[in-house]
């Protein structure tokens, strides 16, 4: 029986992976396309307007234009106002997060969110630092499909197997296509699922693979 290989980098996704944030970061852009008298999201979603596929700060510059950067700065501190009170860890993150660093895993997490908010967010809800590495959308000249984030965030770790030994945690078809563009082996999670559990969900998917979950 083949051996099996030993993982060395994790690379998670933020917000929808690590984070319930989504519904308030629409809230929030929402409170100021009313300002602007701007349709909601889901109504630019449809009219092809906005798109989830591109990162959600790209997609502001598009709707705002010349007043992007007023609009953008009422809209972080709409967000950064009330942060804390309306997003919470996903469930099961916290025991997945703990299962790779028992296993001596390097954390390290990507994002396509604006870089201030997600630091922001970061430091607040893991002040311990488990992670060596956090990317947003501002550290890097290119952004998640691309892969050169995931050459940024691999660069201290040498000869990596990155099929085997650097898992992408995410949530997104944006996540599976940077995973499957820098060659890293993919988790894309399915929050839909009845009682939804990040630890249970990663877990369940790594036992019938070619990576190991047994300690080092």
């Amino acid at each position: 029986m083949k051996e099996k290989a030993i993982p060395k980098l994790v690379i998670f996704d933020w917000d929808g992976t690590l984070v319930d944030s989504r519904d308030y970061i629409i809230q929030c852009a929402n409170q100021v396309f009313k300002h602007y008298g701007i349709d909601t999201w889901n109504i630019l979603k449809k009219l092809g307007i906005a798109s989830s596929q591109k990162p959600f700060k790209k997609n502001l510059e598009t709707i705002f234009g010349d007043s992007f950067q007023e609009a953008f700065k009422m809209y972080r501190a709409i967000y950064l106002d009330n942060f804390k009170n309306c997003i919470n860890i996903v469930h099961g993150a916290l025991k997945l997060i703990d299962f790779f660093v028992k296993r001596g895993c390097a954390l390290t997490i990507v994002s396509n969110k604006d870089s201030l908010l997600l630091h922001k967010e970061y430091n607040y809800f893991f002040p311990n630092h488990e992670f060596e590495n956090v990317l947003g959308y501002d550290d890097c000249k290119k952004h998640k499909p691309h892969p050169e984030v995931v050459e940024t965030l691999c660069k201290p770790y040498k000869n990596l197997n990155r099929n085997t030994q650097v898992i992408f945690i995410g949530d997104s078809k944006i996540d599976l296509k940077c995973a499957e563009a820098s060659r890293c082996f993919p988790i894309i999670i399915d929050r839909k699922k009845h009682n939804f559990n990040l630890f249970l969900q990663v877990h369940d998917i790594l036992k019938n693979t070619s990576i190991s979950i047994e300690k080092g």
